[in-house]
């Protein structure tokens, strides 16, 4: 994730088995949402073609279609900064009255099962269901994990499974009998207790990998797998035992020829090409030396060019050379720190990523120092009067070029060679690219 490029988030949702009423609706359809420009937009996938753009409210995140495919609806996310849902009348192609979730802020992840709306609420960190039909929400649960952001449910709606990115988890709640409290003692026939509306539930939290998102369960219904986008892996439970089974590292290199990376007794990743696990540890080390090598590189040429420099060209170097040092230094850190945790290494790439964005500022910066330089000393050299003495010529370049070891010698004709302010012989550098 180009800043001025359009972001979409495609939701490929086809409507089965209906008919929309309204003759230029296909069967099938496919709604796309777009984030930049808050619209939904109506294809037709069998022509390509966009049938309407209706417009779906403050940063739009995900779509979910109702069975009927008569009705969407839209997640105003915003990181808890709204709290609506969008209602798009898919047959009339026009935006209905929007649905106003209270304090469950910052909806995103979405469900139509049970003809009802699920959806996550992570700033209120709970999960809820809307009924179109009472126009209200009926139900809400509270899931203790921060960021709860995508959701699913089995058909007969007695078991959820949510991820919650910042956690790093993801809860599978499932219904259970409610638990209800005995007769107070002494009490003779008490009237029997309501149940609590929704049922009683029970919440089972897996501890996965950091940044959990995106997920989904396989077809058979046994399996959930869950994409880690810190850590840049894949984590598969088992739902029967609510347990990690496996997690599989996205280095893709190492995968075709590892069965799975770290995990000694978990099934066969489909990346693999040949088991031959010497030579995954082999690509992993020669990967991390050919980084070493290629800082290392980096680091030798900038001295050698910064030793060889003239000074003019030192003071163009200087905000760069001050903008790297913090990005070589947490390079380093990251590469020492790999063996010990590989957490605490990915932040320190991490901060050498952003501490990166300065260096072309700097450059510029003191790129455009040395453009600026020679209309500086023009203008100092048209107001110093013709009588100025050299000693004032001098100082007058020194903080035009901002060079206080600049030297001036003037040539006098006399004894046929330069001197200095103070008259002293003047001695001009051999080297061309340090004397003007």
């Amino acid at each position: 994730m180009s800043q001025h490029q359009v972001i979409f988030s495609f939701v490929l949702t086809t409507i089965l088995g209906c008919t929309l009423h309204a003759q230029s609706t296909p069967e099938r359809s496919l709604l796309a949402l777009s984030k930049k420009d808050q619209t939904l937009a109506i294809v037709d996938p069998s022509r390509l073609k966009v049938l309407a753009r209706i417009p779906v409210g403050n940063d739009p995140h995900e779509v979910i279609a109702s069975s009927d495919g008569k009705t969407a609806y839209v997640s105003n996310y915003g990181f808890g900064a709204y709290n609506t849902l969008a209602v798009i009348d898919l047959a009339g192609k026009k935006a209905l009255p929007a649905i106003d979730l209270g304090p469950l802020r910052g909806p995103h992840g979405l469900a139509f099962i049970g003809e009802k709306v699920w959806f996550t609420a992570e700033a209120a960190k709970a999960i809820g269901s809307y009924d179109p039909k009472s126009g209200k929400v009926d139900w809400i649960l509270g899931t203790g994990q921060d960021r709860t952001h995508m959701i699913w449910l089995t058909d007969d709606e007695k078991r959820i499974v949510t991820t919650n990115v910042t956690s790093g988890s993801v809860s599978i709640i499932d219904k259970i009998p409610p638990r209800m409290p005995g007769a107070p003692a002494g009490a003779n026939n008490p009237p029997p207790r309501p149940a609590p509306p929704g049922g009683d539930w029970e919440q089972t939290v897996v501890k996965i990998g950091n940044g959990s998102e995106g997920f989904d369960v396989s077809p058979s219904g046994q399996e959930i797998w869950v994409a880690n986008a810190q850590d840049g892996t894949i984590s598969i439970i088992n739902l029967a035992s609510k347990t990690v089974t496996d997690t599989i590292a996205a280095n893709v290199a190492v995968l075709l020829f590892h069965p799975h990376p770290g995990c000694a007794t978990c099934s066969t990743n489909v990346l693999l090409v040949a088991r031959h696990e010497g030579l995954a540890h082999d690509l992993t080390i020669a990967v991390d030396i050919l980084a070493a090598l290629l800082l290392s590189w980096v680091i030798v040429l900038m001295v050698r060019r910064w030793r060889t420099a003239t000074p003019v060209v030192r003071r163009a170097l200087r905000p760069v050379r001050w903008a790297a040092r913090p990005v070589l230094g947490l390079l380093v850190l990251s590469f020492v720190a790999g063996p010990i945790s590989d957490e605490l290494s990915t932040v320190f790439a991490s901060l050498a990523l952003f501490s990166l964005a300065v260096v072309p500022y700097a450059f510029l910066f003191g790129l455009l120092q040395g453009r600026f330089a020679p209309g500086a000393v023009a203008r100092l050299l048209v107001g110093i009067p013709e009588t100025a003495t050299l000693e004032e010529t001098r100082d007058a370049l020194r903080s035009a070029l901002n060079d206080p070891d600049l030297q001036v010698g003037a040539w006098v004709p006399e004894r046929s060679a330069y001197v200095d302010p103070g008259g002293k012989p003047f001695v001009v550098a051999a080297d061309p690219a340090r004397a003007t």
